[in-house]
């Protein structure tokens, strides 16, 4: 898979069912010596209902790479997944 091909693509957290964002819209962090990517980095977000700070997603927590989604698994904001 190329990463052109995941630009489009929600990302969604497994433990709550937040979308995170749009993978397009995210920074990498790569490791430079392998080019690994360690860690996806979404934009901060506002809007009616919450403001959100970007979110450091590390590319650990990747759980699947669907046709249309990015799923994730991170802690809830009560600290860990239900």
């Amino acid at each position: 898979m190329r990463f052109s091909d995941l630009g489009g693509k929600d990302i969604i957290n497994l433990a709550d069912g937040e979308r995170l964002g749009r993978l397009g819209e995210c920074d990498l962090e790569l490791d430079e010596a392998t080019g690994a990517i360690l860690t996806l980095v979404t934009p901060a977000r506002g809007g009616l209902r919450r403001a959100r700070g970007p979110v450091a997603i590390p590319w650990v927590a990747v759980r699947r790479i669907g046709p249309e989604v990015l799923i994730v698994e991170l802690p809830t904001e009560s600290g860990h997944p239900r």
